[in-house]
């Protein structure tokens, strides 16, 4: 009897969702760009970098065949940008170093926008790509996959991601012998920083002492791993989360490690974290969960305070993006029971809420291939690019502001 309502439960809450499908003409009527292409899939990948160049001239995308599968990066991913206002997409290389969620990492580098950063399976390892725009052809390599990028350019920091892929599937890359999955906690596992010039690495953060800090009882026989790390504005330190498995629940934690200093801080104790912004160097803006639901809280590194973001209007996980004048922020929500979802902008000194966009997400766009809008700010905080479900394949938008 409760297989049969379950299943009921379940017939319901799909038919629920499909029947959202009918507004879906209605939802979209906002002014948007679309860049998609008949053949592909055109998505960018996270929040945390932004597909815009300086001049706001270029959006950077990949594009993969069309298929049925969930993930297989054997089928490479052809990366590339259109000219704004075009539909033309000119294509610069292709990776097998990608996935749902992330991408291949591939973003305008930090301090010279004719240079483009993004992971490659080279040789059956997973590497750094720096590859020059204007001159077409890669002049640097790093032997280490690339997480973030420090804003002068100077290191790298990396994390193993087939061992991601396999504990986050959506988030990592193929697993090519170097996971070392059959370890709950490897002993030779972290954190990597490389010197980017010298192309030197090291682990700066041990997975193993990590998993010693504050150690809670379910951790004890879990697989533990890293993920979503994310560089200061000012590159003196950076955060991370440090995550679990035990018997399919995942718990997490939240930690900062400052660069300067070589200490680690650990930020939130039982709350787990999901999706965070810097508003400057010093100050965080952080979901996490607590007591059932979400809350949006804005944290303070030097002393350690945290204040809640409208408790009582901001109650969904979303990716926030924080914008310049660091008063309002950008975010978007996952499907809704109808299969909506939404692009909004809050101004954070008036907790007031303004939707930008809202669209709908078909039933099959779950699991690893979800399609999270995942909102990235142009450079001069006009543009939003997004990605979506458009005729039932992924696309980008640009919205503006």
């Amino acid at each position: 009897m409760e297989k049969l309502i379950l299943n009921f439960k379940k017939l319901i809450l799909k038919t629920t969702r499909f029947s959202g499908y009918f507004l879906k003409y209605f939802l979209e009527k906002k002014n948007i760009a679309i860049y998609s292409s008949l053949k592909n899939h055109v998505f960018f990948g996270y929040y945390d970098k932004s597909p815009f160049d300086c001049n706001d001239k270029y959006l950077l995308a990949g594009h993969l065949p069309i298929g049925n599968y969930c993930f297989d990066n054997s089928e490479q991913l052809e990366l590339g940008f259109y000219e704004l206002g075009t539909n033309n997409f000119h294509s610069i290389d292709k990776t097998q170093a990608w996935s749902w969620q992330l991408g291949a990492r591939f973003y305008w580098h930090p301090t010279d926008n004719t240079i483009l950063t993004y992971n490659k399976l080279i040789n059956g390892k997973y590497k750094n790509i720096f590859f020059n725009f204007e001159q077409n052809k890669i002049i640097h390599l790093l032997d280490q996959p690339s997480y973030d990028l420090s804003h002068d350019g100077k290191i790298s920091l990396s994390l193993n991601f087939e061992r991601l892929q396999l504990l986050r599937p959506g988030y990592g890359y193929t697993e090519q012998g170097h996971s070392r999955i059959e370890y709950k906690i490897p002993k030779e596992e972290g954190i990597i920083i490389t010197d980017v010039l010298s192309n030197k690495s090291e682990i700066i953060v041990s997975l193993l002492e990590v998993s010693k800090l504050n150690p809670t009882s379910d951790m004890k026989h879990a697989f533990h791993y890293f993920n979503h790390i994310s560089i200061s504005p000012l590159s003196t330190g950076f955060i991370f989360l440090h995550l679990w498995v035990n018997k399919d629940k995942r718990s997490s934690r939240f930690f900062y490690y400052d660069l300067i200093n070589n200490k680690i801080q650990q930020i939130t104790e039982e709350n787990p974290v999901s999706h965070y912004a810097w508003q400057n160097e010093n100050k965080l803006l952080v979901t996490e969960v607590a007591n059932k639901r979400y809350y949006y809280n804005l944290y303070n590194l030097q002393t350690k305070t945290k204040i809640c973001i409208a408790e009582d209007e901001l109650k969904r996980d979303g990716h926030p993006s924080i914008l310049r004048d660091q008063q309002r922020f950008i975010y978007d929500t996952y499907p809704d029971k109808f299969g909506y979802q939404s692009l909004n902008l809050f101004d954070m000194t008036t907790n007031t809420n303004k939707i930008l966009f809202k669209t709908y997400m078909p039933n099959k766009f779950t699991g690893e291939f979800k399609c999270d809008l995942h909102p990235r700010l142009s450079r001069d905080d006009k543009m939003i690019s997004i990605d979506l479900v458009h005729n039932n394949k992924r696309a980008m938008g640009i919205i503006k502001i």
